[in-house]
């Protein structure tokens, strides 16, 4: 009897051993192992990305001094219209001349630190002359270039040329004798200036002709013959006016 119930309790220890056995090789799990730098790496590799964090090792810092003064936050645009007003004065030998003048200026183009600009405007110019006085209205067509020589464009160069077409008379009165002509004029002549923005809508131009050469014709109006005059000017305030214009921005990219 004792025989039989050792048999039975070995078989049944088997048994268990083996169902055991079989579950561990069936079920057994793999716990994989890695290095304490590499899940570290991984985590934060995982939170960037879904953050979406930038590694601050990888952003390029830009100094503002080396941008281009087109890009920096403080560039002052070249407005694409502007109207110009002023006056103007020049002296030549026994000669006082004067002006008042006004303009509208239109972008044609632009460059990287400078613009193109046509101009067309309108001058009344007086002259007092030891003889003789005269007066001129000049309608004036001008092409003009306005360039920056500063860092944050404030201060640009103005260069281009000039042409006028005048008509006006002039009185002479010479010991006793006058008389007064119907006068005409042409002007070519070669504009430079200097224009300082004051405010974001308006600014300040200095300009003057550095050089330019007059036609005049004149004729009594009596009657009698047309006498005609050509000249040249090549220094400044010398019979080329020196003016001083306030631009104002109309608006306008």
């Amino acid at each position: 009897m004792k025989t039989k119930q050792f048999k039975l309790a070995l078989l049944m220890l088997f048994v268990l051993l083996s169902v055991s056995l079989y579950s561990q090789d069936k079920f057994q799990i793999s716990i994989p192992t890695y290095e304490p730098e590499s899940v570290i790496d991984k985590i934060t590799s995982d939170v960037k990305n879904d953050l979406k964090i930038v590694d601050i090792d990888e952003v390029e810092i830009i100094d503002i001094d080396d941008l281009a003064p087109q890009d920096a936050v403080q560039t002052i645009l070249f407005i694409r219209n502007m109207l110009a007003v002023g006056a103007g004065f020049g002296f030549g030998e026994n000669t006082f001349l004067w002006t008042l003048h006004a303009a509208y200026y239109l972008r044609l183009m632009i460059f990287a630190n400078s613009a193109l600009y046509v101009s067309l405007g309108a001058v009344y110019e007086g002259g007092d002359y030891d003889q003789y006085k005269s007066s001129l209205i000049d309608v004036q067509l001008k092409f003009l270039m306005f360039t920056a020589i500063s860092k944050m464009m404030e201060i640009r160069l103005i260069y281009g040329p000039m042409f006028a077409y005048g008509f006006g008379s002039q009185k002479y009165d010479f010991e006793g004798y006058s008389s007064k002509d119907k006068l005409t004029q042409f002007t070519a002549a070669l504009v430079v200036g200097l224009q300082l923005m004051i405010a974001a809508q308006w600014s300040l131009a200095l300009h003057t002709n550095i050089f330019a050469y007059q036609s005049q014709t004149w004729k009594p109006e009596g009657g009698g013959g047309e006498n005609k005059n050509n000249s040249t000017f090549g220094l400044i305030n010398r019979n080329n006016i020196f003016a001083i214009s306030l631009f104002f921005y109309l608006g306008g990219r």
